[in-house]
């Protein structure tokens, strides 16, 4: 699909630049510019802590309120 999107001077002029220095087209470049954004914008709210923290494999989302809290009792059990 074609479209036309009105992109002041500078930034293109600094997008394209970039484009160049990676050895991609601006066509590229914009290309994967949208697509990350999208990406980011459909990822979940809560961080996932990923690893072997315990013996399930399951992913641990939480949110940063949450997080805090547990390690504020971290600290509070370290420091008495």
């Amino acid at each position: 699909m074609r479209t036309t999107v009105d992109i002041p001077d500078l930034l293109y002029r600094r997008a394209k630049a970039k484009a160049a220095l990676r050895g991609e087209t601006f066509k590229r470049f914009l290309l994967k510019a949208v697509s990350n954004e999208l990406k980011k914008a459909e990822s979940p709210t809560g961080n996932r802590l990923e690893g072997p923290l315990y013996a399930n494999r399951e992913p641990l989302v939480y949110t940063g309120e949450g997080l805090s809290e547990i390690l504020q009792d971290d600290d509070r059990a370290l420091l008495g």
